[in-house]
């Protein structure tokens, strides 16, 4: 279709519109595909996780009360400063 259009000289009067319409569709289809590469790589994450909790329950556990008493202290800690410093 393109090479109809340029032996005719059809694509002159539509202003190149069609290649912005095929690159708009081109750009398109590659965010498709980056999101789902985005997707399955979040999906293998979580499928990995889960594996590494079954096979250790009690370490999985302890690593997530630990991440959370550590980010509960800095979160604490920011907000009692930013407090502090407001009276």
């Amino acid at each position: 279709m393109k090479s109809m259009m340029a032996r005719t000289g059809t694509a002159s009067w539509l202003g190149g519109s069609w290649t912005k319409r095929a690159e708009i569709e081109e750009r398109l289809r590659e965010a498709r595909r980056a999101l789902m590469s985005v997707r399955h790589r979040t999906e293998d994450v979580a499928a990995a996780a889960a594996l590494k909790v079954r096979k250790r329950p009690l370490a999985s556990v302890s690593m997530a009360a630990c991440t959370g008493t550590l980010i509960g202290t800095v979160v604490g800690f920011a907000f009692g400063r930013f407090r502090k410093s407001r009276t």
